[in-house]
């Protein structure tokens, strides 16, 4: 007996929200679309005959949700392994889900306390798009005594970085917002550029909203440091993504990026061997 459909349809619908937000970053969406797939699998029977297919199906529906985010492609990745295997190990699966959501859940403080560390070597930050490990640590850092100014893109069109610098404005931090056509005045006048990740490819290279390739090539003709602060969720163990990027993001290639602030510290980039993004 396989997973009723009525048991799955609150868990599809969570997955066409997720596949519609385009406020929330890659790190709050993908909790809540591993928790549903999680559930499902908790639903599925050991030796289960209809657990490959199911699991099949869910590792599609992560993909089309967000083809571009992290978390999504690992587990769907992950999944469709996990479906080939006869019987499929329904309670190791569980493990692993279980696991990840609470590691992840985790990733926000301690990006935040490796952005607070490394903060205080910096006057003048650029920034755009919205990320929650950029933005908490940077409150962070001002609450243990740094006082740097942070110029927030507009980043549109979505216009994230006037939220973000109003957000800091209220947290006492001196943030401001500038058009996008401003990047190359905004990173000359900063020590650093800090950004947030929706995904890192095995090579090193970054996936994050479109423009900030451009952002990242500025730093480099600037002489600026290019930081990238994310968690372990957001690597993926491939070099080339399964789909082609949707137009609201764009790749940065390793060689651009100075440094990653993880959950674990700061880090510089480490390419792995590219495997089969299948």
């Amino acid at each position: 007996m396989g997973v009723p459909e009525s048991a799955t349809s609150r868990e599809r619908s969570i997955l066409r929200t997720v596949a519609r937000d385009r406020r929330r970053g890659a790190h709050e969406l993908s909790l809540e679309a591993i928790q549903s797939i999680r559930i499902r699998v908790n639903r599925l029977r050991p030796n289960d005959p209809q657990a490959p297919r199911a699991l099949g199906r869910w590792a599609a529906e992560l993909e089309r949700a967000q083809p571009a985010m992290g978390p999504f492609l690992t587990w769907a990745r992950r999944l469709r392994r996990a479906s080939r295997r006869r019987p499929v190990r329904v309670r190791a699966l569980r493990a692993a889900l279980g696991r990840w959501v609470e590691r992840t859940r985790e990733e926000p403080g301690r990006v935040a306390a490796a952005v607070r560390r490394r903060a205080g070597r910096y006057r003048s930050l650029v920034t755009m798009s919205r990320s929650r490990m950029v933005e908490d640590g940077l409150i962070a850092a001002h609450a243990a005594g740094w006082r740097g100014t942070v110029t927030c893109l507009e980043s549109r069109p979505g216009g994230e970085g006037r939220r973000l610098a109003a957000r800091w404005a209220r947290e006492g931090i001196a943030a401001r917002w500038v058009p996008d056509r401003e990047r190359r005045s905004a990173v000359r006048a900063s020590d650093a550029v800090l950004v947030g990740a929706d995904a890192i490819l095995a090579d090193g290279s970054l996936v994050h909203k479109v423009g900030t390739r451009a952002l990242a090539r500025e730093a480099r003709r600037a002489g600026v440091p290019f930081l990238v602060a994310a968690g372990r969720s957001k690597r993926v163990p491939f070099a080339r993504l399964p789909r082609p990027l949707p137009a609201r993001f764009d790749r940065t290639p390793a060689r651009e990026i100075a440094g990653f602030l993880t959950d674990r510290g700061g880090t510089a980039p480490r390419p792995r061997p590219a495997s089969r993004s299948n």
